[in-house]
C-alpha cells in the first residue's frame, strides 16, 4: 500500500526496502524500511497550536494540504478508514507527511460509499478535535473537503451522522460535549 501511495506523489517517508512474507497459514505480512523523518510533530496538536496563536495563513496552508491529500487518495483509490490527523506528522522541513497504513485498502474497480464516508468523518471528526470549541473551522474545513471531491448528499449524510457519533464518544469518555453541524 506504502508503495503504491508514494508512486501516486503523496508525501510519505520514503520506502527503502520492502519484502511480502506469507506465513504457514496463509497469513500475508508486508515488512517495509523507511526513510528516518528525525523530529517530527503530529498534525493534530500542530494544528490546536495553530489555532491558539491565531495564524490564519498557517491553518488554511495546512486544511489546503489536507485536503489535496485525501484527493491524492481518492485519485489512486486507497480508501483508510483510519484516516485522521494523528496519521500525519510535519517532518523539519515542514512537509506534512502521512504515515500508518494497516488500515488502508486499495479497491481497484469501486470504492464502497460507506468506507469513503467513514474516511472523510474519521478526518473531520480528528479536524473537530484539534478545533473545540471552534468548531465553526470544522464546518468550514467539511465544506471545502466536500466540494473538492465533490462528495454528493448521500455521502456528506453519512459523513455528518458519523462525526457526531464519534462526538457522542467523546462526550461519554472525556465529558466533552461538541456537536457540529456538516453541508448536507
Amino acid at each position: 500500500m506504502h508503495q503504491l501511495i508514494f508512486k501516486a506523489g503523496i508525501e510519505v517517508p520514503e520506502p527503502l526496502a520492502f519484502q511480502r512474507l506469507t506465513m504457514q497459514s496463509g497469513q500475508a505480512y508486508e515488512i517495509m524500511t523507511m526513510e528516518d523523518l528525525g523530529e517530527t510533530q503530529k498534525a493534530l496538536p500542530y494544528l490546536k497550536q495553530l489555532i491558539n496563536l491565531g495564524d490564519t495563513a498557517g491553518i488554511a496552508g495546512l486544511e489546503d494540504r489536507l485536503i489535496e491529500i485525501t484527493a491524492a487518495f481518492i485519485k489512486v483509490h486507497v480508501l483508510d478508514v483510519d484516516h485522521q490527523l494523528n496519521n500525519f506528522v510535519l517532518d523539519v522541513r515542514g512537509r506534512l507527511m502521512r504515515i500508518d497504513f494497516e488500515c488502508a485498502q486499495h479497491h481497484a474497480f469501486r470504492m464502497s460509499k460507506n468506507e469513503l464516508g467513514e474516511m472523510l468523518a474519521r478526518l473531520i471528526a480528528s479536524h473537530v478535535y484539534a478545533a473545540q470549541p471552534e468548531v465553526y473551522r470544522s464546518v468550514r474545513f467539511a465544506e471545502g473537503l466536500f466540494q473538492r471531491l465533490g462528495v454528493d448528499r448521500p455521502i456528506r449524510a453519512l459523513v455528518s451522522a458519523s462525526v457526531n457519533a464519534k462526538l457522542e464518544k467523546q462526550r461519554d469518555r472525556k465529558g466533552v460535549a461538541t456537536t457540529v453541524v456538516l453541508p448536507v
